[in-house]
């Protein structure tokens, strides 16, 4: 009898793969931002007070006055970057490699210091974020109660509170009502926000406000280890 003749197989078409998710469960109201492995918290939309009215009793200068602002929900890091995930975006030859700092600011788990605001723009751009507005790192500090610190009103100790650089979110004291920590201490942080001391108040900075639209500097926030008096 006649050999049929083989027919063809026809190869199936391979899937795509699918595209990792940027996000994870976490612990509680956050999220693993896989990017970059860190913790995000969440916050929810409300109105809250940002700036104060009096301050302690030495001269704070760049303060704003108290007044209402609300913000539509956003997401933060719980903790500051560490040393070890800057390196990662060295490493993809995204981020510059900071100046030498002194041997004992140097760690994995240290946060990051002495980044210029571009720096810091990078980086969050390459993580896939950006960088906080002024308004949202005070509300994600002080939340919607009009507390002075991320813990409430008291002020901490000398003895309490670290003079000294540690891990990122390490203080457990220094913690927001939100879960996010370091705000008060550590290093300070970097906001998107351009400075003015000049800065006035008007309808444009009460919902999502974003802070002068040109000018020389930008505002930092918080406290640092260096910083000469605890609050």
């Amino acid at each position: 009898t006649e050999t049929p003749m083989p027919t063809a197989t026809q190869t199936p078409e391979p899937t795509a793969t699918q595209e990792a998710r940027p996000i994870s469960p976490a612990v509680g109201r956050s999220i693993s931002w896989n990017a970059d492995g860190s913790v995000m918290a969440a916050v929810p939309a409300s109105s809250f007070t940002m700036g104060m009215d009096h301050t302690f009793l030495f001269e704070m200068n760049g303060i704003l006055p108290s007044h209402g602002v609300f913000l539509d929900a956003f997401w933060i890091d719980t903790a500051e970057v560490t040393q070890r995930q800057y390196a990662e975006c060295v490493a993809d030859d995204v981020c510059q490699p900071i100046k030498r700092i002194a041997d004992e600011w140097v760690g994995d788990e240290l946060p990051i210091m002495n980044v210029r605001w571009t720096d810091a723009q990078v980086y969050c751009s390459w993580a896939g974020k950006r960088l906080p507005t002024e308004a949202e790192w005070e509300k994600a500090a002080r939340g919607d109660d009009s507390r002075l610190y991320p813990w409430g009103n008291s002020s901490r100790s000398f003895g309490e509170y670290p003079n000294r650089i540690h891990k990122s979110g390490d203080d457990a004291l220094d913690l927001s009502p939100y879960g996010v920590r370091d705000l008060a201490g550590n290093v300070s942080e970097w906001v998107n926000d351009f400075f003015s001391e000049t800065r006035l108040i008007n309808d444009t900075e009460l919902v999502n406000p974003i802070g002068p639209i040109s000018g020389n500097q930008h505002t930092v926030k918080g406290g640092s280890f260096l910083s000469p008096d605890p609050e």
